[in-house]
């Protein structure tokens, strides 16, 4: 996988994560800890972040670590 399919899969991968109720519960918590946090700031956070640990998660599940 190149730089920009990488980019498309971290995306899709936001998109999806967006869909689950976890994601409601994260952006709750931050919005509650960080008073006039915007909705964009949290998402870039939670993208930032939270998928590089999700991501690094998987990877870890995969070799059973």
């Amino acid at each position: 996988m190149d730089f920009e399919e990488l980019e498309i899969f971290k995306a899709y991968q936001f998109e999806y994560f967006k869909t689950i109720n976890e994601y409601n519960k994260v952006q709750g918590f931050w919005k509650n800890n960080n008073p006039g946090i915007t909705e964009a700031q949290i998402d870039e956070y939670i993208f930032d972040g939270l998928l590089k640990l999700y991501s690094k998660e998987m990877f870890d599940n995969e070799l059973g670590c």
